[in-house]
């Protein structure tokens, strides 16, 4: 029965991608086939539904050996199309959350199947995304209603990719039941190889399923008996065992192709009704070009490019005194042409030295696509998650921080918190955009000359310079006070102020005291530029002070002589020149 089923499944296959502009299939199949939660063998279930979609691959041992469903397998058939599958038996019932990575190969098409063991919760919010925002291209899942936990769970997906409310409806009984193809469904055209669907025992229909995605209804009757058409306007309501979800309908277009049916039993204790058709004909709906009616043409979506971006309408060119307002805004963007973006976070804790008051949120521009701002938003750190950002769309948030010790760094840097998959423009990592004050200007002092004579003379003049303009309102310098002397007087007081838009001080002058006392010697007066204050908006450069010189310029008289001192002076020379004269000396 194997060998007859694979062959059966290899034909229609041969003849499906010999008849149409097939494409090459990257398939990933998990199943809870590594757990036995019921008498009835998990692993017994799970050979037939997988190799619905493997053929002419087999992953026929479950348990141990052979070709277990733990491994990737390729074929290449001979029109040059490769066709790979990937089997995983354990992600879905590992006690682990499921990581979007999973989805990163690019896979086609995604296969979940369950029997009787429940799903980890925790999986489900990422298969949806993965549906939602199209990871894959198409979901097919065959997961049993006999499991209540999953099958509300399915409720949740199909609903919300066909926005319809869907239910469990009831139950079958005992032994094989035959379900019609309605051909106004959706894709129906490649179902018309399976007139009836063949599910087996205890299985529950659904119910709310819109009749355009109603593909097999819930109203059994004879394996032979006829197809039937649902009226889609208005709508008519009837029960339904398998669903098709374009990619144009699901999740408001955004999606994947949905295929669902609610009962795995088909496949072990069916007749065999279905077997090498149900996988066939979805392949062969999936494989369609859009030029054909194909309606999951749409190729993987690109994954979704996130941009942020910080910016203030404040000069941060010129260093900020403390208690200056900062007003701060973040734009959080998605770039991308057509992915959506799930649960994108933004986070921006203030920096030491700046307070943030409370964050507000608004859509910039307020058009559409309409996005919703995130509640919740505080003074202080922003900290929240944006749970949906259509592409094109921006969401602003904006603070005001005050400057409390602008001797600490002042960058504020805001973190764009990516989903799985997507990226940041530039391919920047972190995914971050700051805004950042510029330093301190640095001060100097200096004095010209360095010395003075205390005599009658130009007085030095003393300049700070700063390293940068001055900011409005100019920039005060605190001078460490000049000692008292009596030997010179100054202009340059407690401090000094560099104009604004200046780089230079208006001159203080340092002043010698004439004097003509000898001996009084020199005396340097020092000045300095005083600590900076708390809240200074520059710090000391070099050189931060400056010596001037008070020369003693005071010459000691010369010695004179008195009238009696001149007269002995003289005759004193007077001898000496009688001797010469006489030859006496």
């Amino acid at each position: 029965m194997v060998k007859k089923r694979i062959a059966l499944m290899g034909l229609l296959l041969a003849a499906l991608l010999g008849a149409s502009a097939a494409q090459a299939q990257n398939i990933l199949i998990l199943t809870t086939g590594a757990r036995n939660d019921n008498g009835d063998t998990e692993n017994s279930h799970m050979p037939y539904t997988v190799e619905e979609f493997s053929s002419p691959l087999t992953f026929t041992s479950f348990a141990s050996g052979g070709s277990a469903c733990n491994s990737t397998q390729s074929t290449t058939g001979a029109n040059g199309v490769t066709k790979s599958v990937t089997c995983n038996q354990t992600e879905l019932v590992n006690g682990t959350p499921m990581s979007p990575s999973i989805f990163d190969p690019g896979y086609d098409v995604l296969v979940i199947a369950s029997a009787y063991t429940t799903i980890d919760a925790a999986d489900w919010p990422v298969i949806e995304d993965a549906v939602k925002t199209r990871k894959v291209r198409g979901a097919v899942f065959f997961v049993d209603t006999i499991n209540n936990a999953n099958t509300v769970a399915m409720e949740g997906v199909l609903g919300r990719a066909m926005g319809a409310t869907v239910t469990r409806g009831s139950q079958s009984g005992s032994g094989r039941f035959y379900f019609p193809l309605n051909t106004n469904a959706a894709a129906a055209a490649s179902f018309t190889v399976l007139p009836r669907l063949e599910l087996h025992t205890g299985f529950y229909a659904y119910n709310g399923i819109p009749p355009q995605f109603n593909l097999y209804t819930g109203l059994s009757g004879p394996a032979n008996g006829p197809t039937v058409a649902l009226t889609l306007s208005p709508p008519e309501a009837a029960p339904s065992t398998a669903m098709f979800v374009p990619q144009s309908d699901s999740f408001g277009g955004t999606g994947a192709c949905v295929f669902g049916v609610s009962d795995i039993g088909w496949g072990k204790e069916g007749s065999g009704h279905n077997i090498g058709k149900l996988g066939v004909a979805f392949l062969d709906a999936f494989n369609k070009s859009a030029a054909d009616g194909g309606v999951c043409a749409a190729a993987l979506a690109a994954p979704p490019e996130i941009a942020i971006t910080k910016t203030t309408t404040a000069n941060t060119a010129v260093f900020p005194a403390n208690g200056t307002t900062v007003p701060y805004s973040v734009d959080v963007t998605n770039t991308s042409s057509g992915a959506l973006a799930l649960n994108v976070g933004v986070s921006d804790p203030p920096p030491a030295g700046i307070t943030l008051g409370q964050w507000t949120c608004t859509q910039v521009p307020p058009t559409p696509p309409t996005v919703q701002c995130p509640t919740g938003l505080t003074a202080g750190a922003l900290n929240t998650t944006i749970p949906s950002l259509p592409a094109g769309a921006t969401l602003r948030f904006t603070s005001t921080g005050t400057v409390t010790d602008n001797s600490l760094a002042l960058t504020n840097v805001a973190t764009a918190n990516l989903p799985p998959g997507a990226t940041c423009a530039g391919g920047a990592t972190p995914c971050a955009s700051q805004v950042a004050f510029g330093a301190p200007p640095s001060v100097s002092l200096v004095c010209t000359p360095t010395s003075l004579n205390d005599s009658a003379g130009p007085p030095a003049t003393c300049t700070v310079t700063a390293s940068s303009a001055a900011p409005a309102g100019g920039l005060t310098v605190a001078l460490a006070p000049l000692a008292a002397n009596p030997r010179y007087t100054t202009t340059c007081g407690t401090s000094i102020i560099v104009p604004a838009g200046a780089t230079t001080s208006a001159p203080c002058t340092i002043t010698a005291t004439p004097n003509t006392v000898v001996g009084d010697g020199n005396v340097v007066a020092n000045l300095a530029l005083a600590a900076p204050p708390a809240g200074a908006t520059y710090v000391l450069g070099t050189p931060a002070s400056a010596q001037v010189t008070v020369r003693d310029d005071d010459l000691a008289p010369v010695p004179t002589l008195g009238f009696w001192g001149l007269v002995l002076l003289a005759l004193g020379l007077g001898g000496v020149a009688w001797r010469r004269q006489h030859g006496l000396g």
